[in-house]
């Protein structure tokens, strides 16, 4: 296909750089002329945001602030091919573009705390989980597209309407980077603290490096799981609080289970993933696939995919 990429930050950067040896035919843009000039010496071929109309499949890898401006630019009255984004809010953009064209959202989770062209790497996406949106109204024809550029990226395509992926991404993600910042509130002005962070301060911290913009765009995107996904955390920590303030050798066992459930929870992340499958695409299976938390890692042929399950343990293992 025609690839154009709209937007070259760490995202859009990592897939023009991943697509650059690939069967696709890759075009880039983005506002920042040095930005440009490096994606040349990718010997990857420059355009302007309405030149991208002649590709078949446009990448809108932009901040949460200006998506809709640009994916305004691919409406169906200008542009017959397919778009997508990558962003982490789901529900809001398909909000916007449907009925509009032939949108497809998607979103890689993968990423660092730093940001631009020059943290992109070609790997990035390598056996990491992209969404490709399965909505009841997405031609399966345009999923498929959206999902072979992901699989050439060397992704595991995970199948999912966009309101359960932006449930679950306020569970795995936003709410994550919350708790970060809300870390770094409790001990910035406490030098000592800050001298004594170590491999758990570090690692609760990480994302708090990220952009601001980033922090405002999944917020402001996803309010409504996101405060649900807030509340649990909230409930959570408020019943241990209150654990402090009462005899503590009353609720040991009880404050002893917490940790013990999350510990084998913990313990048995990521799932391992079960035997290689073939399956025929169509939306039920795919659907089917997405609930069970499995992947496409291939796209073998018209309509048929390699695919894998999380592997369910056992009791007695």
């Amino acid at each position: 296909m025609r690839v154009g990429v709209c937007g070259l930050g760490l995202i859009g950067g990592s897939v023009v750089q991943g697509l650059a040896d690939t069967v696709h035919e890759v075009f880039a843009f983005d506002p920042d002329p040095a930005v440009l000039a490096s994606a040349e010496r990718w010997a990857v071929p420059v355009a302007s945001a309405e030149d991208l109309r002649d590709c078949d499949l446009v990448v809108a890898a932009v901040p949460f602030d200006r998506l809709d401006e640009v994916l305004s630019l691919f409406t169906e009255d200008v542009f017959s091919g397919i778009v997508t984004d990558t962003g982490s809010v789901k529900e809001a953009p398909l909000r916007t573009m449907r009925g509009r064209a032939r949108y497809v959202g998607s979103h890689p989770m993968a990423g660092k705390e730093v940001a631009g062209w020059d943290s992109a790497e070609p790997g990035l996406f390598r056996d990491r989980p992209w969404v490709v949106g399965l909505e009841e109204d997405t031609p399966l024809d345009d999923w498929e597209a959206v999902a072979r550029v992901a699989v050439d990226l060397g992704a595991r395509v995970v199948p999912v309407d966009a309101a359960a992926h932006d449930a679950a991404v306020a569970r795995v993600s936003h709410v994550e980077h919350l708790l970060a910042a809300a870390v770094m509130h409790l001990v910035k002005d406490d030098p000592l603290a800050l001298s004594l962070g170590a491999g758990s301060f570090r690692d609760a911290t990480r994302v708090a490096a990220s952009s601001p913009q980033l922090f405002d765009g999944m917020v402001r995107g996803n309010m409504k799981h996101l405060s649900g996904a807030l509340g649990g955390v909230a409930n959570g920590l408020g019943s241990i609080a209150g654990m402090l303030f009462d005899d503590m050798t009353a609720y040991t066992g009880r404050l002893t289970g917490w940790f013990t459930e999350a510990h084998e929870a913990r313990s048995a992340w990521p799932p391992e993933p079960g035997e290689g499958e073939r399956m025929d695409l169509s939306f039920e299976a795919l659907r089917e696939l997405g609930i069970q938390g499995g992947w496409v890692e291939a796209i073998e042929g018209k309509k048929v995919a390699a695919v894998r399950r999380p592997r369910i343990k056992s009791t007695y293992e």
